[in-house]
């Protein structure tokens, strides 16, 4: 598969009244063309903003380190002009919000909103842009999309309003599509029908998507590689079948054995990670997790470990990494 994007030590600084942390700090990855990339995490531990820094919406207060870079197309994105940024977002690289009521105008109909992004950046006609809105919105599934395309967003229902998100991002033929949490605010039926919309256009359309989340059942459900970050690095890299059958970072075994299963026993407490994620003012040049971990060992407390290849599928940063 083609790289259609790739991050290199991409490290984010906010200063703040303590000193200055950083929420994403020197991760490296990649996108392959046509895959489905999943970043998991707790709140707080840097996917949000990851996906943020790609498309260059990230607050003013947010500074990167002359290292770091956003490579799509051969350019680096993070040292662009806004002007061209905003060729590129919305058009080659697109994404999908978490909350669709807080991201769609509510005083602008649906059509109108859909058809802007035609406007812009495709130059189309009004009535070139109504019959694109049109064919879109019969992909993502709106029934009756005439009628539809003349609605307010609070005349839909929170799955529809997602399904229009989805028109919206879709709608230059997009290379990457973000989706940051596109399912949380929903409930699980409608969960389950975006999750299947988007991996059906995924396929038809060989699209690859980054796919934010802190729910592993989502993950099993669409990725094919997974990045889990804590306290805003990667602590580890895997395919999904890699990472839910051997998980070789702590966290990540954590994170798995918070989730029920059909053979779980009903009558045995789900195991919980102990403890709590450290303030970014408290982090040390060591494991940010040993303090959670069982299987902390003194080089734990003391050196920080780098992510390094553990088998032909899987990355890791550990020094006592999982091995069953």
């Amino acid at each position: 598969m083609n790289k259609v994007l790739e991050v290199q030590n991409l490290q984010t600084a906010i200063q703040t009244e303590q000193g200055i942390i950083y929420p994403v700090n020197n991760i490296n990855f990649e996108v392959m063309k046509g895959e489905i990339l999943a970043i998991v995490g707790e709140s707080g531990s840097g996917k949000s903003l990851t996906a943020l820094s790609i498309i260059a919406l990230n607050s003013a207060a947010i500074t990167y380190s002359v290292n770091s870079k956003v490579i799509y197309d051969y350019r680096n994105l993070l040292i662009e002009s806004p002007r061209y940024i905003r060729t590129i977002r919305g058009n080659r690289i697109a994404m999908i919000f978490q909350d669709p009521m807080f991201s769609l105008n509510p005083v602008k109909k649906i059509g109108k909103q859909i058809a802007e992004v035609l406007y812009i950046h495709e130059n189309l006609s009004k009535a070139a842009a109504t019959k694109r809105v049109l064919a879109l919105l019969e992909q993502v599934g709106i029934p009756n999309p005439q009628e539809r395309m003349m609605a307010f967003p609070h005349e839909l229902s929170g799955g529809m309003r997602q399904r229009i998100m989805i028109a919206m991002a879709l709608a230059c033929n997009p290379d990457i599509l973000i989706a940051d949490e596109p399912t949380t605010a929903l409930d699980v039926t409608i969960q389950a029908q975006i999750l299947s919309l988007l991996k059906k256009i995924q396929k038809e359309r060989h699209l690859s998507i980054i796919f934010i989340t802190h729910d592993l059942g989502v993950v099993a459900e669409v990725a094919d590689r997974v990045l889990v970050m804590y306290c805003g690095k990667i602590v580890e890299k895997a395919t999904v079948f890699k990472l839910f059958a051997n998980p070789k970072h702590p966290y990540t075994e954590g994170l798995l054995s918070c989730i029920p299963t059909v053979e779980s026993d009903p009558t045995i407490q789900l195991e919980a990670i102990p403890g709590a994620v450290p303030n970014f003012h408290e982090l040390e040049n060591n494991c940010a997790f040993h303090t959670r971990c069982k299987y902390a060992m003194e080089e734990c407390r003391l050196y920080e470990p780098k992510i390094r290849q553990f088998d032909d599928e899987t990355e890791v940063a550990c020094w006592n990494p999982i091995d069953k």
